[in-house]
């Protein structure tokens, strides 16, 4: 039985990784801990942690575990509340901790943890108990009291003015490990086993699954990933900042929307959106007024950023799923288990002197728009082909066109969205001439020459 002060009437497990609402994820039973490995929840960092304590989990799989934030744009709010439910061996704690999103928190104990001993003032409370269920019950009150819902109802409509729940991923067991020494872990297994892949190919993987590259192109756009202190964010969260900026772009071109849907002006619909916005994907802004996302430059780059944090998760299902399917295979190297994951029939890499590989350069070279102001310089191309590629288009209705006229299309994209893409691809280095950096990007041919 589940203890006292847990609902029955609506029990949701904890949001999973899939992006499923609480309510989904009972019926789908993804959550469960009978269906599940045991999942790793790492301790709030400011919790001066006893032996033994770990973040309930209860019967059903739900995590005892919110993140929340808030974004007011007039008042200058920015701000993250944390809640967790800690199980120990002897003693039982709600532990909390607030304050201004990219900070560790400020508060009325007049005291931080830093890790070792408190220090500096936090906004950090931690509430021990000997039961229980005593636990969870203040567990349940503190969470209604700061988003105004029932904590068996998190996954509803977020009411306006107060925090938000944000659905987190769970997938990783190794949060709280430092990333050097994640860093170190990959080289050695690295070195375990030799690839069979081509080194062209290799080099690509590499790329691909790059952690250090995903969150250099992230804080490049404006997101912080190290002073976050909300963990990774779930699809569904994600998701729901799309469908912000979705309203926002509509705004932005059609203003009379403002009044005829939302019966408002403008510039409080999209002061209203840019709220709500924030208060599910969290932004560092320091002490400054979060601005008004009111035109399409902010607009854009907000976009980018969301994206960037969907194709991450495409790569981490990618790694976690390879590593799940040779747990027992120390024969395959790592950089192997991750390619075949891409679910290709084809990744050659061209030979430079070859004809196909000299056609496909001049094109790049000698076409590139004058106005864009690059130089490319070719590294790599691949000829792709996906598993069961030919059978889809021999099934599609473009298979029956009469007209062999073909052309190739370019298509360029973020190096972060490669994990997704299966075209026949060309790797270029693209020097930006006004900040001296050098960036990777993606560029795609589909269809063949001749």
């Amino acid at each position: 039985m589940p203890p006292k002060g847990s609902k029955g009437k609506r029990k949701a497990t904890s949001p999973p990784p899939s992006g499923a609402s609480s309510k989904q994820s009972k019926h789908s039973g993804q959550d469960t801990a009978s269906k599940k490995p045991e999942i790793h929840v790492p301790l709030d960092e400011g919790f001066p942690a006893a032996a033994g304590s770990k973040v309930f989990v209860d019967e059903d799989g739900t995590i005892y575990d919110a993140s929340m934030n808030q974004s007011q744009v007039a008042k200058n709010n920015n701000k993250f509340y944390r809640l967790q439910l800690l199980k120990g061996s002897k003693e039982h704690h709600v532990h909390t901790r607030w304050g201004r999103v990219g900070e560790f928190g400020y508060g009325s104990d007049g005291s931080r943890w830093d890790g070792s001993q408190l220090t500096l003032p936090s906004q950090v409370k931690t509430m021990g108990f000997s039961d229980l269920h005593d636990a969870l019950k203040e567990f349940n009150k503190k969470f209604k009291d700061k988003s105004g819902l029932t904590w068996d109802d998190r996954a509803e409509q977020p009411k306006k003015g107060i925090y938000t729940f944000l659905e987190k991923n769970y997938d990783d067991d190794d949060d709280d490990v430092p990333s050097d020494v994640k860093e170190e872990n990959d080289e050695e297994s690295k070195d375990l086993v030799e690839s069979k892949l081509p080194k062209q190919t290799q080099r690509l993987m590499e790329l691909i699954f790059n952690e250090s590259h995903f969150n250099s192109v992230l804080e490049n756009i404006g997101y912080n990933n190290e002073k976050l202190p909300l963990g990774k964010l779930g699809k569904s969260t994600i998701q729901k900042g799309f469908e912000h900026l979705q309203e926002l772009s509509s705004l932005i071109r059609h203003p009379s929307l403002a009044q005829n849907k939302h019966h408002i002006s403008q510039r409080e619909a999209l002061e209203d959106f840019t709220n709500q916005y924030y208060s599910v994907i969290p932004h560092v802004f320091g002490r400054n007024r979060p601005p008004i996302i009111d035109n399409n430059d902010i607009l854009t780059r907000e976009v980018a950023m969301l994206d960037t944090l969907t194709d991450m998760e495409v790569a981490n299902a990618i790694m976690k799923t390879s590593s799940e399917r040779h747990k027992d295979a120390d024969s395959v190297a790592q950089i192997d288990k991750r390619f075949e994951q891409l679910k290709l029939s084809e990744c050659e890499p061209l030979d430079g002197k070859s004809a196909e590989y000299q056609a496909l350069k001049n094109y790049l070279i000698n076409t590139a728009g004058h106005t864009h102001n690059i130089r490319y310089r070719l590294q790599d191309i691949f000829r792709i082909q996906r598993v069961g590629e030919d059978d889809r288009f021999e099934k599609s209705k473009y298979s029956s066109i009469k007209d062999k006229n073909r052309r190739l299309l370019w298509h360029g994209s973020r190096t972060t969205n490669f994990g997704e893409l299966t075209l026949t691809l060309t790797l270029t280095l693209n020097p930006n001439p006004k900040r001296g950096q050098t960036s990777s990007t993606i560029a795609g041919v589909r269809n063949t020459l001749g």
